[in-house]
């Protein structure tokens, strides 16, 4: 009668172990499937961004250009303003009203 015991023990422990897995594999692929919170469903694009348009670099500020390429762009500006002014006055006034210009577009 000992014997019958330890085996529906041993069986029983191993139906437990059985449905332990199956209770973790369940709730593995529930945590994977669920909606994040808010209910909303989070789907990954596939299709690539496009670059960033002339206007929105301007409403950025920057004018879209590489720091050099803006640096350049000021200092020909600025030139242009002080020869216009016949190279009179403040060159730090001509050189930020020109970043001004330039940060306008």
């Amino acid at each position: 009668m000992a014997e019958k015991k330890t085996t529906r023990k041993s069986a029983a422990a191993a139906t437990k172990k059985k449905a332990v897995k199956a209770v973790k594999k369940t709730a593995k692929t529930a945590a994977k499937t669920a909606a994040p919170a808010g209910g909303r469903k989070t789907v990954k694009s596939t299709k690539k961004t496009a670059p960033a348009t002339a206007g929105a670099r301007r409403a950025r500020g920057d004018g879209g250009w590489k720091p050099e390429e803006r640096q350049r762009r000021v200092a020909e500006a600025a030139y242009l303003r002080a020869e216009r002014h016949g190279f009179q006055g403040d060159p730090v006034e001509h050189w930020l009203a020109a970043e001004a210009e330039i940060k306008r577009g």
